[in-house]
């Protein structure tokens, strides 16, 4: 396990990383399938909850109902052991996102009065 001082970019971390744990984001998830690797959830809220449950289906996720360290460890422990190919399989199916235009997105935000104070 590596710990870093700042955010490192998810893209980065994943190429490194064999398995994933997470609380279940979409963007966290999503990018875990894209890099085929299987994730262990802790889900925090409905939408990880909904998500580490897809992923468990795919055949690529556990969710560790609970957060015991006895179940997070094992999950864990087998997402470590998962044949990468189940995981690549996967991945082969899930589409890149289109990419971000920053300058659009800021002149979208700032188009709406809720969020003028905020940008």
């Amino acid at each position: 396990m590596r710990t870093h001082a700042t955010p490192v970019p998810i893209g980065e971390a994943l190429s490194r990383a064999r398995a994933v744990v997470s609380q279940g984001g979409h963007g966290t998830c999503l990018a875990a399938l894209r890099a085929a690797r299987p994730n262990v959830v802790l889900p925090v809220h409905f939408e990880a909850m909904l998500n580490g449950v897809a992923l468990e289906r795919a055949g690529v996720g556990k969710v560790a109902w609970g957060g015991s360290t006895d179940v997070i460890a094992e999950h864990v422990e087998w997402a470590l052991k998962l044949d990468r190919g189940v995981a690549q399989g996967v991945a082969a199916h899930v589409e890149a996102p289109p990419p971000l235009d920053g300058q659009a997105l800021l002149a979208r935000m700032q188009a709406r009065p809720a969020l003028r104070a905020v940008a």
